[in-house]
């Protein structure tokens, strides 16, 4: 079987949950205690780690064009 030599996630909706619902804590996460990942995701990352395949997380944070959140306090939640 041939491996991509990379891949590309999407961050919100995709390895972990989020809310269509802007007064939940989750539509925005601003901390890193509101991130809850979506099931089977450490499993898919443990195997791309065991095929040294990198892994390049992609988000739009609408958060910090907003105001809302820096891009340092973002940075800090992602890693």
């Amino acid at each position: 079987m041939r491996l991509p030599k990379a891949v590309c996630v999407d961050r919100d909706g995709t390895l972990i949950l989020n809310s269509p619902d802007p007064t939940s804590p989750l539509y925005y996460i601003k901390h890193r205690d509101h991130i809850i990942l979506k099931s089977r995701v450490k499993q898919a990352l443990w195997l791309f780690a065991v095929h040294d395949l990198p892994v390049n997380m992609l988000t739009k944070q609408r958060c910090i064009s907003k105001g809302i959140m820096t891009r340092e306090q973002v940075d800090v939640i992602n890693a």
